[in-house]
């Protein structure tokens, strides 16, 4: 009825007392835990393929009541140090000296500053309820006035790709099997993004031909993301200033890319299939254009003020409205 147990190994420290009384009725579980050390790439088997490269530990005390199939767990736990990488975004973040607390029915992760690779500072907080330890449901919302929030390769994402420093709100909510997040967000400067848009089979020294699949397209699903969390949803607004540098590709072999600054607010989409869809327009102030044809033909065009870009739903059907420029000496003779 009463027990003390010690789990210990290089990534574990655990010592427990208490007792279970399988005949109360109220409270049959009363424990004490003793957390030393306990390594937290743990997580990273409970959410594979979400997280990598997680280095750190976390000590602190927690009491267990309750019944078996009621448990309540309260108390505190010290985070010293933490560094893990987000896969999909390919981000890597630390943190120090955090503690998280445990209450009977929701988990309180406090006042969490998280420090990305070029020392931007983002704070989270919130909380995640749960319901005797099952059924955990989120709200948590993360803001910065400064944070890296992507640093992908075409690889990694052959939709949208590149590096992305924001201010705004981020938020998670809802539960892991049909999770939410939001997102609100300002491009800051250091952001230069890649977006291709066509569907990866064009011919490179034939750049203006293009071969659609319909009904094939790798848009369909983005980088698995829907396999490492079924029902995730992701709504994005964005607002990109001239502070963000855009590149638009139409075929990256023949070296046909739009490139300029400029301004647009333009939302992101993502539903529970990992279907991927785009709105909004942007507005060019500045960029330039290099035309290639039948790989001997080029010419640097510098793009006017006003042209724009626009998605109604699928980001292969980009609507383009420009006027571009090719200067050139020329002979006034005859």
């Amino acid at each position: 009825n009463s027990a003390q147990m010690l789990v210990t190994d290089a990534s574990f420290d655990i010592r427990a007392t208490g007792s279970y009384f399988p005949r109360k009725t109220e409270d049959p579980l009363n424990f004490d835990f003793d957390i030393r050390k306990f390594d937290l790439r743990f997580f990273e088997t409970l959410l594979p393929g979400f997280f990598s490269g997680t280095n750190g530990t976390t000590s602190g005390h927690l009491h267990l009541a309750g019944t078996p199939d009621a448990p309540l767990l309260t108390g505190e736990m010290l985070i010293p140090n933490l560094t893990l990488k987000v896969e999909y975004l390919q981000t890597t973040y630390k943190l120090n000296n955090q503690t998280i607390t445990f209450n009977e029915n929701h988990i309180d992760i406090g006042k969490l500053k998280l420090q990305d690779e070029n020392n931007g500072v983002a704070t989270a907080r919130g909380e995640i309820r749960h319901d005797h330890l099952r059924d955990f449901r989120f709200n948590v919302a993360v803001t910065t006035d400064r944070f890296q929030v992507l640093n992908t390769t075409e690889k990694d994402n052959s939709l949208f790709y590149g590096a992305a420093e924001a201010a705004g709100i981020l938020q998670f909510l809802g539960p892991l099997n049909d999770l939410e997040i939001r997102a609100s967000l300002t491009s800051m400067q250091g952001t230069d993004i890649s977006i291709p848009i066509n569907s990866g089979n064009s011919i490179g020294d034939r750049s203006f031909i293009r071969y659609v699949v319909r009904g094939n397209d790798s848009l369909q699903r983005v980088a698995g993301l829907s396999d490492i969390l079924p029902g995730l949803r992701l709504n994005f607004d964005l607002e990109v200033t001239p502070a963000a540098k855009i590149k638009i590709i139409f075929d990256q072999k023949a070296g046909d890319i739009i490139s300029g600054t400029g301004n647009g607010n333009i939302r992101m989409e993502i539903d529970t299939k990992g279907d991927f869809n785009m709105y909004g327009t942007y507005t060019i102030d500045e960029g330039d254009y290099l035309f290639t044809l039948q790989n001997f033909f080029n010419k640097f065009f510098t793009i006017d003020e006003g042209g724009t870009i626009s998605w109604t739903g699928d980001p292969y059907e980009a609507q383009i409205a420009i006027d571009a420029i090719y200067s050139t000496k020329s002979s006034v003779y005859d």
